[in-house]
């Protein structure tokens, strides 16, 4: 597996691999990561699917990286308030 390419995006790290002819997308907001991946003959070539990526589908995921972000800090944030700490005499 080798790296061909990354897309610039301002909240996530995206990279695309290449191995033996499929494509691998990772994309990775703080703790989260997502992955695709693209057998031969869904996409004929890196520029195809680019423009794919570009369309809709990197703007979905940021928002599912927000939302489960925002979960992830909801349910941290509940722990903390249900946490009790031994007295200190």
């Amino acid at each position: 597996m080798r790296i061909v390419d990354y897309i610039k995006h301002p909240r996530m790290k995206i990279t695309i691999f290449q191995y033996e002819g499929k494509y691998s997308v990772k994309m990775e907001a703080s703790t989260l990561e997502f992955n695709l991946k693209f057998r031969e003959g869904d996409i004929s070539d890196l520029d195809e699917l680019k423009n794919l990526l570009k369309q809709d589908i990197i703007a979905k995921i940021d928002a599912n990286f927000n939302e489960v972000s925002t979960s992830l800090l909801h349910h941290a944030q509940g722990k903390k308030e249900d946490e009790e700490f031994e007295p200190i005499i």
